[in-house]
């Protein structure tokens, strides 16, 4: 288990998938991958063709490399595409010296930080619908990919506190002022310098302005990708 104050040091994330199979489980389709800091609430979002495990692999050390700190733990859910042999091989590899767990059975409050995160991220960007065609992953990704960038950098959120159950309601305290990811970071005494230093180098190389841009080209290239897929599926049908 987690000690006690976690979520007062970062480096103890929660990871988590989405599928984005609007609503049906059959066949195969996008996933996207969270990982969330508890203490920063720093989140980087993959998206990776089905749950592979591979794929899945792959995709989280590609976030792990985004991640400004040392990882301690790492918590997912008890979902096969977590808890099998090649992530169990690949786990110390991508996360070297962290613990590993995993929540209770049907205990989602275990995992809360990203399931929250699951809502503002993946839903946010990439809606309810099904995606299955492999060709978007990548442009997918990229869209992810940047806009957790700016999330991290210039997003900022207000963190609970505290969480009192007084009577049937519940009492909770925020933070007094919103912060982004990266000034928790940059605060943060846990941090160790020449991580911090890479912040300050993401912040130096990325203003707000010009990150909305390559969002905004990014999304361009994945409506680009879905409008011809479309556009031949239409084609295919007449011809039938």
């Amino acid at each position: 288990t987690w000690p006690p104050d976690a979520a007062a040091h970062p480096g103890w994330i929660e990871i988590d998938t989405v599928e984005h199979g609007g609503g049906s489980t059959a066949g195969q389709y996008n996933c996207s991958e969270t990982l969330t800091d508890v203490s920063t609430q720093w989140t980087e979002t993959r998206v990776s063709w089905t749950k592979r495990s591979e794929a899945v692999a792959g995709r989280l050390q590609e976030a792990r490399q985004c991640l400004p700190f040392p990882i301690r733990g790492a918590n997912t859910d008890n979902g096969p595409d977590y808890i099998n042999e090649t992530l169990n091989r690949c786990f110390v590899e991508i996360f070297p010296g962290a613990l590993r767990t995993r929540s209770r059975p049907y205990a989602k409050n275990d995992n809360a930080h990203v399931e929250q995160k699951n809502g503002h991220r993946a839903r946010r960007i990439f809606g309810f619908g099904r995606h299955d065609e492999p060709e978007t992953t990548e442009a997918m990704n990229e869209v992810a990919r940047l806009q957790s960038l700016f999330d991290n950098l210039y997003r900022p959120t207000l963190k609970l506190l505290s969480k009192t159950r007084v009577g049937h309601k519940y009492r909770k305290v925020f933070e007094k002022e919103p912060k982004t990811p990266a000034q928790r970071v940059l605060e943060s005494a846990d941090v160790p310098e020449q991580d911090k230093a890479r912040v300050r180098a993401l912040l130096a190389q990325n203003d707000p302005l010009t990150l909305l841009g390559r969002i905004e080209r990014a999304w361009d290239g994945l409506r680009r990708i879905q409008a011809r897929l479309a556009q031949k599926g239409a084609t295919d049908r007449k011809s039938v």
